[in-house]
């Protein structure tokens, strides 16, 4: 078998995992159900990779992608109101796909040896928020940073844990309020 016919193959069944995992949540995914929609059988899906945590995390990588490119549509503008942006875009896209944020926060994947520098976003977090050098160090900068990442997560898990009947712009209100708070 050729090496691009092997990669098409191999794409079938992630492409076939990430469906599932949008439609239905990462607790009904299994090798079954992804043989039986793509008319393999469960085995062969081990053909192309060692195991189920291998299948994942090339889902979760290709998801991770999909969400960095859905935050990177406009450019990112290194200022308050950038970061405001940038953040809600972040937010909707869970908001669009409550599965994803699922099988990314409470789902564990094992990368392996690979590690989550190279989506890049460091290099994100440092270009939103330069717009603060001009007032705070650098270890202050990353501490509102990863404030500001924490506080936007407590807001998803809020919202997804069905304890806060908030609609999309309450939730946006408490991301700027927060925001305002944490970029003084």
């Amino acid at each position: 078998m050729t090496q691009i016919k092997r990669q098409r193959i191999a794409q079938i069944f992630v492409d076939t995992a990430i469906k599932q995992i949008k439609e239905e949540g990462i607790e009904s995914l299994s090798v079954r159900k992804i043989a039986e929609e793509t008319c393999f059988s469960y085995a062969t899906i081990y053909n192309y990779f060692a195991d189920f945590n291998a299948l994942l995390w090339t889902c979760k990588k290709q998801m991770i992608n999909e969400l960095t490119s859905f935050m990177l549509v406009q450019d990112i503008d290194a200022s308050k109101a950038g970061v405001h942006a940038l953040f809600k875009r972040y937010v909707h896209y869970f908001l669009d796909h409550p599965h994803i944020f699922r099988f990314f926060y409470f789902h564990h994947v094992n990368p392996g040896e690979e590690r989550f520098d190279e989506f890049g976003f460091d290099a994100l977090m440092i270009k939103s928020f330069g717009f603060l050098k001009a007032t705070k160090d650098e270890q202050m900068i990353q501490a509102i940073a990863l404030t500001c990442i924490y506080a936007i997560h407590g807001i998803l898990q809020l919202h997804f844990s069905g304890n806060d009947q908030a609609d999309p712009a309450a939730i946006d209100q408490s991301i700027d309020t927060c925001l305002d708070v944490l970029l003084q």
